[in-house]
């Protein structure tokens, strides 16, 4: 799906959360607040980890919706195949 320009930094934990509240408002499929499917968001290992994290730090909130419990992180499999094939090339 082709978002908007999210200005943020996943750099940092807030970056990091208002990136996932802004893709999981456009992308994840919802209906008062009740989430209908969860979204699959794909990206680098370091990526994943910060949106992980992004996600553990909204887990207070009150709804499964305001928690952003609507994704599921998953590496690229370009990004599998290019650590795969630098492993092996050092060998």
């Amino acid at each position: 799906m082709n978002c908007d320009l999210i200005e943020e930094s996943e750099n940092s934990n807030t970056g990091m959360i208002t990136i996932l509240e802004k893709v999981h408002e456009m992308v994840v499929p919802h209906l008062n607040s009740e989430i209908s499917q969860k979204v699959v968001l794909g990206g680098d290992v370091l990526t994943n980890i910060r949106a992980f994290t992004a996600q553990e730090a909204m887990q207070n909130n009150d709804t499964p919706f305001d928690c952003v419990l609507g994704i599921i992180h998953r590496p690229e499999g370009l990004h599998r195949q290019f650590n795969f094939l630098s492993v092996m090339r050092c060998c």
